[in-house]
């Protein structure tokens, strides 16, 4: 089973993004309108994929296409790396137009569909924890408590708390550490998230167990002498003064040492950022078990991580197919519709 708390987002969220109105101008413009139309009903907010749509529409306009269906020569002319231009955009604005080809070719419209370049898998593979190493996790947090660590400059009283956050929620550690008290939406058990990357905020539903850590958290942070308490932080230090990056990582790297789980994978070293990976990995492994319809499911995991397009939330189902092999053909019938069907490509 996937995080509850995911469940509850994936329950309450009824919103429907649109983005402002893009006109396009090319024989194809009609056929855009009711992919992009498609896409957002299906849940996807579908706002950077539409400015390289966009795009394309100003490439068929200027190339004077008079009817509808791409030729092998247009999609090895969109193709061309531009002047600058990285092979990731490049490999983006291909699969844009071998997505909305396919499309065209569903609706029964001959098109060509180019093959989108190999997938560059990435140098850096992230550690997804197991229930079970995340309990050893825990419990070394839970035991940072005793012993001589008794510093006033130290965040090891939030520890067990901030861990339990980020897995429990898969937010960011600077996301963690901005959280403040205000933020605690009480009579919906919500969290407001202040998004580090694209500066905006979202709000989040968490599990019932979570949300009674963070309040027995604050009943020891409450705990501290009245002058320490002026902080409008949540996660801060005995003195007051909010927890820092570097200590979260500090403490967090001591309990992957205590739980031994550098003997489980030889050779690689847990980062605070793998709790994120691995909220998202299992949550997604959750849906595919519980027969939750990815077409749905993807759209909803990508704005619970505050994703700002779904590709990013794309990468971890490869990540799942590697972690979890036996969900690999439930995966590739859930995903048979989110992954164009290149079939006539060279």
């Amino acid at each position: 089973m996937f995080p509850l708390s995911l469940k509850i987002f994936m329950n309450r969220k009824k919103a429907f993004f649109m983005a402002a109105r893009i006109y396009y101008y090319s024989i194809y413009a009609e056929k855009i309108r009711q992919y992009v139309e498609m896409r957002r009903k299906l849940g996807y907010k579908y706002t950077t994929n539409e400015q390289y749509l966009r795009s394309l529409d100003r490439f068929a306009t200027l190339k004077g296409e008079t009817s509808i269906g791409f030729t092998k020569a247009f999609a090895d002319e969109w193709g061309i790396k531009r002047p600058n231009e990285t092979e990731t955009n490049r490999g983006t604005r291909i699969s844009i137009l071998s997505y909305f080809s396919s499309f065209l070719r569903d609706i029964g419209i001959d098109s060509y569909i180019p093959k989108i370049p190999p997938y560059q898998k990435p140098k850096f593979i992230p550690c997804i924890f197991s229930n079970l190493q995340m309990d050893r996790i825990f419990k070394a947090s839970d035991g940072l408590r005793s012993g001589r660590n008794a510093s006033m400059n130290t965040c090891i009283m939030a520890i067990p708390a901030i861990i339990r956050v980020l897995y429990g929620t898969g937010i960011r550690i600077g996301e963690v550490l901005n959280l403040k008290i205000s933020d605690l939406i009480m009579e919906h058990r919500c969290i407001k998230i202040r998004d580090v990357k694209s500066k905006k905020e979202r709000i989040i539903p968490i599990s019932d167990s979570l949300w009674n850590v963070v309040q027995t958290y604050i009943g020891y942070r409450n705990s501290l002498p009245e002058d320490n308490l002026y902080s409008e932080y949540l996660f801060i230090k005995p003195d007051g003064r909010r927890c820092t990056d570097e200590g979260i990582r500090r403490w967090f790297r001591k309990c992957v040492q205590t739980a031994k789980i550098n003997e489980d994978i030889p050779g690689v070293i847990p980062r605070v950022h793998d709790l994120r990976h691995s909220f998202a990995v299992n949550s997604l492994a959750g849906m595919v078990a519980d027969s939750i319809d990815l077409y749905v499911a993807l759209p909803i995991l990508s704005n619970y991580l505050g994703h700002q397009n779904i590709n990013s939330t794309e990468h971890y189902v490869r990540l799942t197919t590697n972690m979890f092999p036996d969900l690999r053909k439930a995966l590739d019938r859930a995903c048979i519709d989110i992954f164009p069907k290149f079939i006539n490509y060279e």
